[in-house]
């Protein structure tokens, strides 16, 4: 049971009510194993379109989001799996040129001994 003030709902109803065409949105940015799939499936069962993707690590959520039709732009490190590689409905999007690959931001990729060592 929840209270009038509550800001419970379901997922279909947070994405329809929060998320719309055209918006930015961030996700995946944690760890790959709390990338939000069903968030990313509701966003392309509702037919959402022109978004901008933003996350450190997309996995293959933004593969499927892009072959969904969903987005426009991507801010991110990485579009692919670690086993399979780049994800193909980016890749396909290139090739094909419905996307101009300069176009797709990117976010610079530090290596990691520099990430975790302090600055000299």
């Amino acid at each position: 049971m929840s209270s009038p003030d509550s800001k419970l709902m379901s997922l279909s109803d947070a994405v329809s009510k929060l998320v719309a065409s055209g918006m930015s949105i961030a996700l995946g940015t944690s760890l790959e194993g709390l990338i939000p799939f069903a968030a990313g499936h509701e966003i392309v069962r509702q037919g959402l379109r022109d978004l901008t993707l933003i996350g450190p690590i997309s996995d293959m959520l933004f593969d499927q989001m892009i072959g969904g039709g969903c987005v426009s732009r991507i801010r991110a490190a990485w579009v692919g799996n670690v086993s399979t590689g780049i994800g193909y409905h980016l890749r396909r999007a290139v090739e094909q040129g419905g996307r101009n690959p300069w176009r797709w931001k990117t976010t610079p990729i530090l290596p990691l001994p520099w990430v975790c060592r302090p600055p000299p």
